[in-house]
């Protein structure tokens, strides 16, 4: 059977972010599609703009986990008294962010906050969580839990090139 050549440039069949992330090492694009038997594997790398974090932090091995955290009463100055305290500048996006953290989004919602991550693994947010965000969430005064607090395996996590338009 015929390898299937990379999605995005002439590479001879490799992902350029792979090359990238692993020190010119050549790997197959073919190893970054789904098998056949429908196993979860991570996402396909087939565009040179995504986030190889993903793959590249992983090792190509794991399945990338979202997580929603819904806070009720939770207000914008809420949020922005813990990041400071994690030391990270939500308007810049400089400072300590966590290890294993791959996206991270938060917003005003109609009676609180929302916060959607996607992390290497559970384990990585885990650590985080136990290592620093619970003190500082202690120390802001928010130590009411999440409303809600939910996971999801991810099949993708892309950030979309878009097609220019006809003029």
């Amino acid at each position: 059977m015929e390898q299937p050549e990379a999605r995005h440039g002439s590479t001879g069949g490799v992902c350029r972010s792979c090359l990238r992330g692993t020190g010119g090492a050549r790997r197959r694009a073919s190893a970054h599609l789904p098998p056949a038997d429908g196993q979860r594997t991570p996402p396909e790398c087939h565009h040179p703009h995504l986030s190889n974090q993903l793959h590249h932090m992983t090792g190509g091995t794991t399945v990338p986990e979202l997580f929603v955290l819904e806070f009720d009463g939770f207000t914008e100055e809420d949020y922005a008294n813990v990041n400071s305290i994690l030391g990270i500048d939500m308007n810049s996006g400089e400072g300590d962010w966590p290890e294993g953290l791959v996206t991270h989004s938060a917003g005003r919602t109609a009676t609180g906050w929302t916060v959607v991550e996607v992390w290497d693994s559970r384990e990585a947010q885990e650590n985080f969580m136990n290592s620093r965000l619970g003190a500082a969430l202690h120390e802001a005064g928010l130590d009411k839990p999440p409303s809600r607090a939910e996971w999801t395996s991810l099949r993708a996590h892309h950030h979309p090139k878009k097609k220019a338009k006809a003029s």
